[in-house]
């Protein structure tokens, strides 16, 4: 079986979010539970972050209850 990445950016994005929610799911969490998510982005632009971003947002992978990594708390 060979494995090829498909060119169209957001369908890879895609893909693995909907790989990462699988195996989420098979041990009973969900993205509440995730951390971080590092991602490393061949040839990235502004475009592929924008998509990313969109993505997890449109995705409804993040929720209201995770701010994103760029809020600032007050100490």
């Amino acid at each position: 079986m060979e494995h090829t990445l498909n060119d169209y950016f957001r369908h890879q994005v895609r893909v693995l979010l909907s790989n990462l929610k699988i195996a989420l799911n098979a041990h009973e969490l969900d993205f509440n539970d995730v951390l971080k998510i590092t991602i490393l982005i061949v040839d990235h632009d502004s475009e592929k972050l924008h998509i990313w971003s969109e993505e997890m947002l449109v995705g409804e992978y993040i929720t209201s209850e995770h701010p994103d990594s760029s809020s600032k708390t007050d100490t």
